[in-house]
């Protein structure tokens, strides 16, 4: 027994001297292979933090030396542009501060001047900027920034606050480039230079939006809120936000609890190719609470991206009838089938045939279940009733109220059948 337990050790231990060995010469010592995503960057090229900006800004000239930030660095802030964009002029602040301390090796001690003559860091604004209470998208003109790198000084023109929340998601990228790419593009340094540049930048488009459906596939708050973190980082401002459908409900209205307890949940999911119609038995689903709402809208918000949600109307809405039912145009799923005619559930659409006297086609209600599958339904909205449009009114007034920065509340419209 004895010798077999030490034979069974030294297996052991040479085992785990092999595998510690094999990391040591794939890993550690071969720097090349834990940069691999570097591989192939030609450090000529990419010898400037604006060499990975995603979007490229619009114009770009390079000029000669390198910014050279001071011990004490003082900044200035337009105070109009300051008041308005208070939290976007707070990340852009923090951000560059960050970004800079890579470009010295020196601290830098950041000190906020109201003497633009005195400050080698300056940020100035349009002389008037629009209602920030008033919800609409920002103009082109808002979206606009202009940044001047010289060797003493920095300055940044802002043409609203749109345009500082773009300019800090550059920043953003600059920084990744200082933390991550430069060192290994230069090993040997340990600070990396601010090239001088004059750069001007803004959008082709107003909305640059994305879209996510959390209706067939529920994300939570947390999901979402790295969504619009990734959005912002690539300069998107509206994200289309997909809150209803036949598949689910996800969205929270107090006053209409089924939307909660019923609608927001189903018992299956299509799984394989949409042909086979194939369906797990799987509860699924799940809703996006007020809170949740309120901390994404100020969330995005934040990051200068405006959500508009969409509630599917009058088509779309399987998940709603299966809560409520009488909102339909038949108040269940109408299943065709022969009975026996004195136990029908319903009075008979057609009389017994001669064949056959004791049987009767009868429509029989089935209720409603959210549904498992894609596609179109043909129970919608029944337009003809008015608990409809009191349903409706009451759904919108709370969404309207959760999103008031959205210009716009979509309200679907497509496919939508008129069989009933």
């Amino acid at each position: 027994m004895d010798n077999s337990n030490q034979k069974i050790g030294k297996l052991i231990t040479w085992s785990t001297i092999y595998r510690v060995l094999i990391c040591y010469f794939l890993f550690i010592s071969n720097p090349v292979l834990l940069s691999a995503q570097f591989q192939g960057l030609n450090p000529y090229v990419y010898n400037s933090p604006i060499s990975i900006q995603v979007p490229a800004p619009r114009h770009h000239i390079p000029l000669n030396g390198s910014f050279q930030a001071p011990r004490k660095l003082y900044w200035y802030v337009n105070p109009l542009l300051e008041n308005q964009s208070t939290r976007a002029i707070s990340l852009l602040s923090q951000a560059l501060d960050e970004m800079l301390s890579y470009t010295t090796d020196h601290g830098i001690t950041f000190i906020q001047t109201s003497n633009p003559k005195k400050a080698q860091l300056i940020i100035n604004g349009p002389p008037s900027l629009p209602d920030p209470n008033q919800a609409q998208l920002p103009t082109i003109e808002q979206q606009y920034y202009s940044l001047e790198i010289q060797k003493q000084k920095i300055t940044i023109y802002l043409g609203g606050t749109a345009a500082a929340f773009h300019l800090y998601s550059n920043i953003q990228q600059w920084i990744y480039y200082y933390t991550d790419i430069a060192p290994y593009l230069f090993p040997d340094q340990t600070t990396y230079p601010l090239n001088c540049a004059s750069i001007k930048d803004y959008p082709n488009s107003r909305y640059r939006g994305m879209h996510l459906d959390i209706v067939r596939h529920f994300f939570r708050q947390e999901h979402i809120s790295q969504y619009l973190e990734m959005m912002a980082l690539y300069k998107f401002n509206v994200l289309h936000l997909h809150l209803t459908d036949d598949q689910g409900w996800r969205i929270e209205i107090p006053s209409l609890p089924k939307l909660q307890t019923t609608a927001a949940y189903r018992t299956g999911s299509q799984v394989g190719p949409y042909k086979n119609q194939e369906f797990d038995t799987l509860k699924y689903g799940g809703f996006l609470t007020r809170n949740n709402i309120r901390f994404l809208v100020k969330k995005a918000s934040e990051l200068g991206i405006i959500i508009i949600p969409e509630i599917e109307m009058p088509g779309h809405a399987m998940a709603a009838l299966a809560a409520y039912p009488h909102l339909s145009c038949n108040g269940g799923l109408l299943s065709h089938q022969l009975t026996p005619a004195n136990n029908a559930i319903q009075k008979p659409n057609h009389p017994p045939t001669s064949g056959s006297k004791t049987l009767a086609k009868t429509d029989t209600l089935l209720s409603f279940e959210v549904a498992k599958g894609w596609g179109v339904f043909d129970d919608v909205f029944c337009a003809g009733n008015e608990e409809t449009f009191k349903f409706l009114e009451t759904v919108l007034a709370d969404v309207i109220g959760l999103f008031p920065n959205s210009p716009y509340i979509h309200i679907g419209g497509d496919e939508c059948p008129k069989t009933h």
